[in-house]
């Protein structure tokens, strides 16, 4: 659904790590708190990204192709690029779905219970707001700072009932890739890059 995808756009927000490099000394002590610090660093906030849907329904995977920003405080922008144009932009209180040649839409964020708490998730990781994370999500950090992995489980019912588990993963300050799993077994995989690296 379109709420669905576009939560899954806003975890994947990253950047080169100004600021990001952890000594050894860090790495020893790497946590939740250490890892919030980092992605809150970056000081690049616009990518490139490559999403792949897995669907019990589709015959093969769909590709889909575009870029990310993050503008803070709190609006986030995904703008597909293949295999049509769109673009969603989300604040701290609506979504506004942009598209050639239609009119803009416009849907109310407390209604969407999944891009909400996905909303509330990203946000608490770039700001550094655990208490954000820990009251929508228990969460599981592994790894060391070089190659690290967050699992995020949804605390709350209306969440579960769309997400079974967040899978992110990277290395430093900087977010590498994305997994959403659903309840019905479909997934969406993300991987994305910086949009200087997509151009070469």
């Amino acid at each position: 659904m379109p709420t669905l995808m576009l939560a899954i756009a806003m975890l994947l927000l990253t950047g080169s790590a100004a600021g990001a490099e952890l000594d050894e000394a860090d790495s020893m002590a790497w946590d939740l708190a250490v890892l919030s610090q980092a992605l809150a660093g970056n000081a690049e906030h616009a990518v490139a990204f490559i999403e792949t849907r897995h669907s019990g329904l589709l015959d093969k995977p769909i590709i889909i192709t575009g870029e990310l920003e993050y503008q803070p405080p709190d609006t986030l922008v995904r703008r597909i690029l293949t295999p049509r144009p769109e673009t969603f932009i989300i604040d701290d209180q609506h979504v506004t779905i942009t598209r050639p040649r239609q009119k803009d839409r416009y849907l109310p964020l407390a209604t969407a219970g999944a891009l909400r708490g996905l909303a509330t998730a990203l946000r608490g990781i770039l700001s550094g707001d655990l208490a954000s994370l820990e009251n929508t999500f228990a969460i599981n950090l592994s790894g060391r700072a070089d190659d690290w992995q967050l699992q995020l489980y949804p605390s709350e019912a209306e969440l579960r009932e769309e997400i079974i588990r967040l899978r992110i993963q990277g290395q430093q300050g900087r977010l590498s890739s994305f997994t959403l799993f659903e309840p019905d077994g479909d997934r969406a995989e993300v991987i994305v890059k910086a949009i200087s690296d997509d151009a070469q």
